[in-house]
């Protein structure tokens, strides 16, 4: 009965695989098939369900999964290109000459400067069209090292911050993966956010809330809550094309949010009873999660964290409803 159930099982799943990869160039054609791929997914999982625990042969659906959203080719949820050409040049600032500037001059200098290093990076001969064309997944750490860097160069004070999945050090609730990093950079008294490679969570390939409830999955990335109000869409957007903004309170939740949502898999909702995208969180617990003192798993049963381990009661749970 397994081997069979399998077999069907399989054969479905490759048959999204097969049409995903047959329409990859209509957007609306893939996002129609990954969202049904991902329903199919909840509704089969039931029947993996062995004494409590899902069975491994329900991981190799998973992994296939993966693997067909690798290969959707890159595209966004939102308007990511940035405010960039590298034609055009900023002024330059001498080392530890920054205070003779304003705060937007040096702000601006930062990150074109760091944006033109990526560009040569991925494009040694400068043929690149745009930043926005690039998948910069993985590409967090250097980036903020490299801003960290050029800031305390020109005078400032300026700090590399990881983000763990839900903010908990002691172990990674993905197994792998799933940690940013980003810069906070102070000049006088403020404070800005500089997150260079912020566009990495806003790919289509992983940003369906249909995502959510899927065990052993990861559920639905940043992009996906940041646009579900105005305010935070607008937040996104701005710090998508200026790659900074200033860490006012309200801008301080609204970056941290987008991560501690996506944090959340089906569980949490199933238990709480009810869809709601929102959390409790203030700027002060935030910052006590990034400086370690504190992190969701402190505040929410850890099971509903990170990669889900169990199977839904209602595998049509409408993770939808906004």
């Amino acid at each position: 009965m397994g081997y069979l159930r399998d077999l069907r099982c399989q054969k479905k799943v490759r048959a999204y695989r097969d049409f995903i990869a047959e329409n990859k160039e209509d957007k609306e054609l893939v996002l129609g098939a990954l969202n049904n791929l991902y329903s199919y997914m909840k509704s089969i999982a039931p029947a993996y369900s062995e004494k409590g625990k899902i069975s491994k042969d329900y991981r190799i659906l998973v992994c296939l999964l993966y693997l067909i959203e690798e290969s959707v080719p890159l595209s966004f949820i939102i308007d990511n290109k940035p405010n960039f050409n590298i034609q055009d040049k900023v002024p330059f600032i001498l080392p530890n000459k920054a205070i003779n500037y304003k705060e937007e001059e040096i702000m601006d200098y930062l990150v074109y400067t760091e944006r033109e290093k990526i560009v040569r990076y991925f494009s040694p001969k400068n043929n690149l069209k745009n930043l926005s064309e690039l998948d910069l997944l993985n590409h967090c750490s250097i980036a903020s090292f490299e801003v960290k860097d050029l800031a305390e160069t020109l005078g400032l004070t300026a700090r590399v911050c990881p983000i763990h999945p839900a903010f908990y050090k002691e172990r990674n609730l993905y197994e792998y993966g799933n940690g940013h990093y980003f810069t906070l950079v102070y000049i006088g008294k403020k404070l800005y956010i500089v997150d260079l490679t912020y566009s990495q969570f806003f790919k289509i390939s992983n940003n369906n809330l249909n995502r959510i409830g899927i065990p052993f999955l990861g559920g639905s990335s940043v992009g996906s809550y940041m646009l579900l109000t105005e305010e935070r869409k607008k937040f996104a957007e701005r710090l998508l094309r200026d790659g900074y903004v200033e860490a006012t309170d309200t801008n301080l939740k609204m970056y941290f949010d987008g991560f501690a949502l996506s944090y959340r898999n089906g569980l949490y909702y199933e238990d709480k009873g009810e869809i709601n995208y929102e959390t409790i969180y203030t700027k002060d617990d935030y910052i006590n999660f990034i400086n370690g003192f504190d992190s969701q798993v402190n505040h929410e049963n850890i099971e509903f964290l990170g990669r889900q381990q169990k199977i839904l009661k209602n595998s049509n749970m409408n993770f939808n409803k906004r």
